[in-house]
């Protein structure tokens, strides 16, 4: 045989091995001379695939449904951690229009009746020290205390008087006894009553220097059973219970009688003044509530009610004051922050509508929405209409309610958060 004739035959050979497996697995259907054969239709589904291939999809497809079932839809999960990380807030929503809020910048400063600059009413030598700033004090508190050479000749002045009255009031019973049994001229009675009286004047004379500088009546009282000791002692006391906010006093410093040594503040309760304009006077009164938006405290509102409107307006600004007294238990106000003060109108004309945040509103390709808080780190993202918009809020409606909260801040990361939601990323850890 040629070699020719050698490579045909291993040719045939190997198709003839290669198409045998395929063949077993083929069930072929008598169609006739003329025809070829067809495959059997229970072997292959109307897409083409193979027995068993569904089943396996199906599978799969049921293990993701029971995955998304465990899944509130659409809305966003983030972790404490990554809230944390994050600056997100919760801002309440109100009912109303922009129509009928009124905005104007605001200050908040210290009660004036609830704070204290304490001076030590004589001058001295500062001895001991014992408040540091920021410490928490109550009435009647140790300060300090100065040596005051002032208030040693007060001491000493207060207790020659009473010396004197005591040798004027012996003289006065002897004469008046004297005068009495006819033994002395009544002269003599006459000067020692005199006497007496002046010496009287002399003690509460001193008496009131004492009260002057700032001691109390059971102090001076108790004065005389000191005898010269500790003449010259000065306590500065707290005249409150309240908060060291400033301190102007070191250990040997000499201070005079104007220098204010100690600012003492409550700082439960905080003032916030806003300047109304002279137009919108007419709209606002006692009385009516409002809410305070702080520069410090982005989302966060402090609510209130306004007590004082100004009788006087400011010639320059043509403003006039309104306060609101503000709860600061927490002390997270401080004096000298810079705001808003929000006024909310009476007004029903625009019941249907409600008030949210500009810092609150996602802009989308279809439209804008808000993130309504629904739980610790749950935000459910809720699909709005915008209406009309201010410097500080917008008027929207959809399916929301009057003091629902929604997220303010770094939305764009809810918004980012939901997109890998959708594409199957989980939940945000």
């Amino acid at each position: 045989m040629s070699n020719n004739k050698l490579v045909a035959v291993l040719m045939t050979a190997l198709v003839a091995l290669a198409i045998v497996p395929m063949a077993s697995k083929l069930k072929f259907l008598p169609t006739g001379l003329d025809t070829p054969p067809v495959l059997a239709a229970e072997e292959l589904d109307d897409h083409g695939h193979e027995p068993g291939e569904h089943k396996e999809e199906e599978e799969g497809h049921s293990e993701e449904g029971e995955h998304d079932d465990h899944e509130e839809k659409g809305n966003v999960h983030l972790s404490p951690e990554r809230l944390e990380s994050l600056d997100i807030t919760v801002s309440p929503i109100h009912r109303g229009s922009v129509k009928s809020t009124l905005s104007f910048p605001a200050e908040t400063m210290l009660d004036p009746d609830e704070e204290a600059h304490l001076v030590p009413r004589v001058g001295g030598i500062v001895r001991e020290v014992f408040a540091r700033l920021g410490d928490q004090v109550s009435e009647g508190d140790l300060l300090a205390v100065l040596d005051s050479r002032e208030l040693g000749r007060a001491k000493s002045e207060l207790l020659s008087s009473l010396a004197i009255r005591d040798l004027a009031q012996s003289t006065y019973a002897r004469e008046k006894s004297l005068w009495e049994e006819k033994i002395s001229a009544e002269q003599d009675f006459q000067v020692a009553r005199q006497a007496l009286r002046s010496a009287q004047i002399a003690v509460e004379s001193a008496e009131q220097a004492l009260f002057a500088l700032g001691l109390t009546p059971a102090y001076v009282k108790s004065l005389p059973r000191e005898g010269g000791t500790s003449l010259t002692r000065y306590e500065v006391r707290a005249p409150f219970g309240g908060t060291i906010i400033e301190r102007h006093i070191s250990l040997g410093e000499a201070i005079n009688e104007n220098t204010s040594i100690f600012h003492i503040a409550n700082l439960k309760t905080m003032w916030t003044m806003g300047r109304i304009t002279e137009r919108d006077l007419r709209r606002i009164a006692v009385g009516q509530e409002a809410i305070v938006q702080l520069e410090g405290y982005p989302g966060e509102e402090f609510s209130g009610v306004i007590d004082y409107i100004g009788s006087v307006l400011d010639p320059s600004s043509r403003t006039v004051e309104a306060r609101v007294v503000l709860s600061n238990d927490d002390k997270r106000i401080r004096a000298g922050m810079f705001g808003r003060l929000m006024i909310f109108l009476n007004s029903h004309e625009h019941d249907e509508t409600l008030l949210v945040p500009n810092g609150a509103l996602q802009r989308t390709e279809t439209g804008a929405i808000v993130y309504r808080a629904e739980g610790e780190g749950e935000f459910e993202p809720v699909a709005v209409e915008v209406l009309h918009a201010s410097d500080a809020f917008t008027e929207v409606q959809g399916p929301l309610k009057e003091n629902d909260r929604v997220a303010v801040g770094d939305i764009f990361v809810l918004k980012s958060e939901a997109g890998k939601a959708a594409m199957g990323g989980g939940h945000s850890h």
